[in-house]
């Protein structure tokens, strides 16, 4: 009989967890698809360059003064 009781507690312990588990996905897939249907922009200003640069791994956001080519060189 002790086993019995010992068998199911961990029944009863691996259902409430896989329960909460489950929950928790299930939580975060409903926030991922309300993310999905927010209309939020960022507000990035007309004549913005962004530039990234391998060497800092780092993104700045310049104002354009001039407008200029880009090419392969630069």
């Amino acid at each position: 009989m002790k086993n019995f009781w010992s068998t199911f507690l961990a029944c009863l312990l691996a259902l409430v967890v896989a329960n909460v588990v489950i929950g928790v996905f299930l939580v975060m897939v409903l926030a991922g698809i309300g993310t999905l249907f927010s209309e939020t922009v960022p507000d990035v200003q007309q004549k913005t360059v962004l530039r990234l640069t391998a060497r800092s791994r780092s993104a700045t956001i310049r104002r354009a003064t001039r407008c200029r080519r880009w090419d392969s060189t630069t």
